[in-house]
């Protein structure tokens, strides 16, 4: 079925139009491969499809991360704003506990600058001022609101930090089956670039 998809008519049958409707398949190969390696490519595809799901797991955990911010302390997750990546460690770290701008405003400023040297910032004691700005700037959630988002905030938190280690893993898990494929092989397996 295969080759006479590939054939350029399908109407004639011809030797030479079934012989290059064969090439045509055996070129294309389809995602198949011959002999040994077909348990590793089905392997590789299986270990690709399952990061593909949390892979969406993961950017739908961030997606809800970021409207939890968003409604608990607007314009945090903004670098132009708060001076902090997105969903860097020192950003996990400033949402993980207890996260509202009242919290952040109280912070000492000496305390939150060393925590954000621990975490590499090129400049803590200008992201900790700035951070304390837009503290104060912002219009903070309602207070009967800010228990419960703080909550979602955590779990969510932990959820995202499962799915991150997750990733990790089947990255882990696909270089070590790659470096057992043969190079040809590859060129073989759609999705795998």
């Amino acid at each position: 079925k295969q080759a006479k998809d590939e054939r350029e008519s399908s109407l004639a049958s011809t030797d030479l139009i079934d012989t290059v409707g064969v090439a045509g398949m055996m070129i294309k190969m389809r995602g198949r491969t011959i002999g040994a390696a077909t348990r590793d490519v089905h392997g590789l595809k299986r270990l690709r499809r399952q990061r593909g799901a949390v892979l969406k797991a993961h950017s739908a955990s961030s997606h809800r991360m970021y409207r939890i911010a968003d409604e608990l302390f607007p314009g945090f997750l903004s670098y132009e704003n708060s001076g902090v990546d997105p969903f860097s460690r020192a950003s996990l770290w400033l949402m993980e506990e207890r996260f509202s701008p009242a919290e952040i405003h109280a912070r000492r400023t000496p305390s939150l600058t060393r925590k954000l040297r621990k975490f590499g910032l090129k400049d803590p004691e200008g992201v900790a001022q700035k951070l304390k700005t837009l503290a104060e700037d912002v219009l903070p959630p309602a207070e009967t609101m800010i228990p419960a988002l703080q909550r979602s905030m955590t779990e969510e938190l932990k959820i995202y930090r499962l799915l991150s280690n997750s990733l990790r893993g089947l990255d882990t898990d696909i270089a070590k089956q790659l470096s057992r494929t043969p190079g040809a092989m590859l060129t073989t397996i759609p999705g795998i670039g």
